[in-house]
């Protein structure tokens, strides 16, 4: 999932609340500071999360374990 669609999933994921593209830079930074990671690997980090987020529980344990 690219970058431009990861945004619109967190988007849909806290309803009418924008994400401004400063802070989905910021969140990417602080995700990259903390794996230890590029930002751009950060980037695709964040991207799976937010696909995790909108599978069914049980699909995220599969996944998990």
């Amino acid at each position: 999932m690219d970058r431009h669609t990861a945004y619109w999933r967190l988007r849909y994921q806290f309803g009418r609340r924008v994400i401004r593209r400063e802070a989905g830079e910021t969140l990417r930074a602080l995700v990259a500071l903390r794996a230890g990671v590029t930002p751009s690997r950060a980037a695709r980090l964040l991207a799976q999360w937010v696909e995790d987020a909108q599978k069914p529980a049980w699909a995220r344990r599969w996944r998990a374990a």
